[in-house]
């Protein structure tokens, strides 16, 4: 049991490790070890106030009341409408807004933020921090029966796609102190973006679960190699560009 528990945290760990070493090579200058610790620490953390919070929402939503819309199906076939709202209202906005909070209360007033590139490095890692918990999580409580399997899946998948939906917020934040004007429409693009992106992608798999249909399946990773991507371009932009002013 407790070889069992050891490969479980090391496979939920493994790539949290990975991702985190390849992005942090993308900063100019090494952030302090305490804080990249500290932010991956509270990002793991918040998955358990993420996961009360949801399945809270979710049980409001009683599909089979005679007061729920016929469009949201029901108990037993819940309609693409049902899902559309869980994933974009429920499980994307609390996910992108956690790991945005955990930046946002940790390092976003400190003085480590001395250049653009940390705003996306720093949200990179809160997300990281929160798939590893939620590998954590899947692994010691879901039990899967192919572990190593659902480990490199999660390492494509899921794992990759908390860190670009955290980047597109990251890279948002950076862009809006050199557009001041227009500040809060970048955010806001940012932020939908990323949840929009959130909940195609568990979308795509709850489709895959119903329909067992192989095609489907490729849409997420699809989408999140393409993500990756566009956020590597956009973090090489940021990379080049100096800071403007001090964040508030």
């Amino acid at each position: 049991m407790e070889y069992k528990i050891l490969l479980y945290l090391f496979l939920a760990f493994a790539p949290g490790i990975i991702w985190l070493s390849f992005f942090l090579k993308r900063d100019n200058l090494p952030e302090p070890k305490m804080q990249i610790f500290k932010v991956f620490y509270f990002g793991l953390m918040v998955v358990l106030l993420a996961v009360l919070i949801e399945l809270q929402m979710v049980k409001h939503i009683d599909l089979n009341s005679p007061s729920t819309p016929l469009l949201f199906g029901s108990a037993s076939e819940p309609s693409l409408l049902f899902y559309g709202i869980k994933y974009v209202f429920i499980v994307g906005i609390i996910e992108e807004s956690l790991k945005y909070l955990v930046v946002r209360f940790l390092v976003l007033k400190n003085s480590c933020i001395d250049e653009p590139i940390d705003l996306p490095i720093y949200m990179i890692t809160a997300a990281i921090g929160f798939a590893v918990g939620e590998n954590i999580l899947l692994f010691l409580f879901g039990d899967p029966i192919n572990v190593p399997g659902v480990a490199i899946t999660r390492f494509i998948g899921a794992n990759l796609l908390h860190i670009v939906c955290s980047a597109i917020i990251g890279i948002s934040l950076a862009m809006s102190f050199y557009h001041l004007k227009k500040r809060y429409l970048i955010l806001f693009l940012g932020f939908t973006l990323s949840i929009v992106t959130h909940a195609l992608f568990d979308v795509c798999l709850q489709l895959f679960i119903i329909n067992e249909d192989s095609i489907i399946i490729l849409a997420p990773y699809i989408l999140t190699g393409t993500l990756t991507i566009l956020v590597l371009i956009g973090l090489r932009a940021i990379k080049k560009m100096k800071g403007v002013c001090k964040i508030d």
